[in-house]
């Protein structure tokens, strides 16, 4: 029994349609030390300097690319090439030409498109006096194998982390099968939810609302495969559910706490609760926070009664916040000098963009997602990407990357089958 979004999210989206209408720096500059310079005898003269960083002027996706999917490199320099050339796994080179931009962005910058390249293997870039670019990875089905990698490589998880597995197993349920080559594969029961079960069971000391939050959003997806609401992981939930109301512990996860605890235990004050909160929560001026982002997502897939008007004006406040995403991406080809806080919340709008864009799929989300995550897999001025060690950034990275393989599920059979 899969729950899926689409069908009360469409029927939300026509009515608040209705309601609405419808130069980089490549190097530093030697420094010399003065004391150093100045000795008087040049056979004893020692010159203290920085060496320099050169980083390449050619900027790819240093996560790879999918083979069936388009791929684009960017180039930055006053003086762009016409051509460069794409050296392949045994050596062999492809001429790609280059796409100019400078008149579109106002800026030196240029696209190299090599989407026709399919070969699996390890390429680089090469462009004249622009130097190389770092090494990538081309492979099929690349997307789907990294979404693997990064939910069972994380040697440890946050509650956090693992409400957004979850969140991958209920959007992109098509890429989260039992047979991700773990010990307990091939039962029936997604690798996915195994992982966060398993994680779940050996945890303790966790009791905050996220943790509460976690359990009931688990026992609500996990009773598809356990008896009744009465269930062990259903009555661990609502212990832990209970025990945060009991102390009256609150912070950002409280929307989704009771989003979740409404889905799984089906109480008419709970959706009492909701009704209250997102109403309020709608008419403020301030876009959702990330928590309260989730809580939507479990709202509007509830089947227990909700109030449509409220859920009507969320999907209102997700499409704006859509939109001023959009915005704030379409002209963003290279992100200049990004810090690692730029980054992540560079990855939480591309979130919430994948998430808006699967409900209701746009060819403009789709390029400004693509933009994004490009962005977050090393396409910018420093050529950094997403630290995945990290067991929440990782899951994040996954839940882009499912919806991205999940996008056009057609695309990928049409490579395999010319493969």
């Amino acid at each position: 029994m899969r729950r899926q979004y689409k069908s009360i999210v469409g029927i939300l989206l026509l009515l608040s349609m209705t309601l609405t209408g419808c130069s980089q720096s490549l190097w530093d500059v030697p420094s010399m030390i003065g004391e150093n310079y100045r000795q008087k005898d040049p056979e004893t003269m020692e010159v203290t300097y920085e060496v320099p960083e050169i980083k390449p002027s050619i900027f790819v996706n240093l996560m790879g690319y999918d083979a069936a999917y388009e791929k684009k490199a960017v180039l930055s320099a006053e003086v762009l090439p016409e051509e460069v050339s794409l050296i392949g796994p045994d050596g062999e080179i492809s001429t790609i030409t280059v796409s100019d931009h400078r008149e579109e962005t106002g800026k030196d910058l240029a696209y190299v498109d090599f989407s026709d390249i399919k070969k699996p293997g390890e390429y680089y870039i090469k462009a004249g006096s622009l130097g190389e670019s770092y090494h990538f990875e081309i492979k099929g089905s690349l997307y789907k194998e990294r979404v693997i990698e990064l939910c069972t490589g994380c040697e440890s998880l946050c509650p956090e982390a693992a409400y957004v597995m979850l969140e991958i197993y209920e959007l992109f349920p098509e890429i989260c099968g039992d047979d991700w080559g773990l010990p307990y594969s091939n039962n029936d029961i997604p690798d996915i939810i195994e992982i966060v079960g398993k994680y779940i069971g050996r945890t303790t000391g966790e009791n905050g609302p996220e943790w509460a939050a976690l359990l009931a959003k688990y026992a609500y997806l996990y009773s598809e495969y356990e008896t009744g609401l009465n269930s062990e992981s259903a009555n661990k939930a609502k212990s832990a559910v209970t025990r945060v109301e009991n102390l009256g512990e609150s912070n950002q996860w409280y929307g989704a706490l009771h989003a979740e605890n409404y889905r799984l235990s089906g109480k008419a004050e709970e959706g009492s609760v909701l009704t209250k909160y997102y109403g309020e929560l709608v008419e403020k001026p301030e876009e959702f926070n990330i928590c309260d982002f989730y809580g939507a997502l479990a709202l509007m897939s509830t089947q227990n009664e909700v109030n449509l008007k409220v859920c009507g004006q969320i999907m209102k406040k997700l499409t704006r916040m859509s939109e001023d995403i959009l915005r704030e991406y379409k002209e963003s080809i290279l992100q200049n000098e990004p810090d690692e806080a730029m980054l992540d919340e560079t990855m939480k709008d591309c979130m919430i963009l994948s998430t808006v864009n699967h409900i209701l799929p746009a060819y403009e989300y789709g390029k400004v997602i693509d933009r994004q995550y490009n962005i977050i897999c090393g396409m910018n001025s420093s050529h950094i990407k997403v630290d995945t060690s990290n067991s929440l950034k990782a899951a994040g990275m996954a839940y882009i990357m499912a919806q991205m393989a999940t996008t056009d599920i057609n695309v990928q059979d049409i490579y395999e089958n010319e493969n």
